[in-house]
């Protein structure tokens, strides 16, 4: 069964200009930014989003059914992971640091947390709209 939160995520994700509403999503407390918490937090959801079946690993499979999640929470043009234009396999490389062939929730939660650091310009713990635009 799909929850709402799920529901409005997949919402998000599938629009075509998604920063405003995926921000909104995000910024749990309303405050006009997002934490790094916040941030880890969705990071851990879209995870969980794209693990169907459940074994706390992202296999190549998951990783292509969910192509646009992946990319567009962990891989962007300037992100010091790589741009998005990246293969499936080169984008797994990258942020698999056991090179085991699969991400783990871990090796996930890294790329997020570097994503998040990238996209914090000022280094104040939290993104603002316009950094969070920049960065996504």
């Amino acid at each position: 069964m799909t929850t709402l939160p799920s529901l409005m995520l997949l919402a998000i994700l599938a629009a075509d200009s998604p920063t405003a509403a995926e921000f909104a999503f995000i910024d749990t407390n309303d405050d006009g930014r997002v934490s790094s918490s916040e941030h880890e937090v969705y990071a851990r959801k879209l995870f969980d989003e794209m693990d169907t079946d459940n074994d706390d690993r992202l296999s190549s499979v998951e990783i292509m059914a969910s192509e646009r999640k992946f990319t567009r929470h962990i891989f962007s043009t300037g992100n010091i992971l790589g741009p998005a234009e990246l293969t499936t396999a080169e984008k797994i490389q990258r942020i698999d640091a056991n090179q085991d062939g699969v991400i783990s929730q871990g090796e996930h939660a890294d790329a997020a947390a570097a994503k998040f650091r990238k996209m914090d310009i000022n280094n104040n713990g939290e993104l603002t709209p316009e950094e969070f635009d920049a960065g996504g």
